[in-house]
């Protein structure tokens, strides 16, 4: 924590403690669902390009069914970017946690 004009400032967000600590939770959960994601993406790209795999998601089925590895890295960075920005948006809410998790 930081002193400036003597207020306190947090990185994590204002409020009250409860949820200035639901925001940091937060916050850290989504770097965790983003560097999951990475590696999934990492993985799934090594699987299809080697030895094949079968998607589980219909929609994942479809975008790969295009045999781009370009549009499927594109798709999951525009979900899992849309789905951080909505809980990051929200980060101070009960539910927002509950989604990160």
């Amino acid at each position: 924590m930081s002193v400036a004009a003597g207020t306190k400032r947090f990185a994590c967000g204002r409020g009250s403690a409860a949820a200035k600590g639901r925001s940091c939770r937060v916050i850290a959960l989504l770097v965790a669902v983003v560097l999951m994601s990475l590696g999934d993406l990492y993985i799934t790209l090594t699987y299809l390009t080697s030895v094949g795999m079968s998607e589980g998601n219909p929609l994942a089925r479809w975008v790969m069914a295009y045999n781009n590895p370009g549009l499927l890295i594109a798709w999951k960075l525009a979900t899992v970017g849309a789905a951080c920005w909505i809980l990051y948006a929200m980060r101070r809410s009960r539910t927002a946690e509950i989604g990160a998790w």
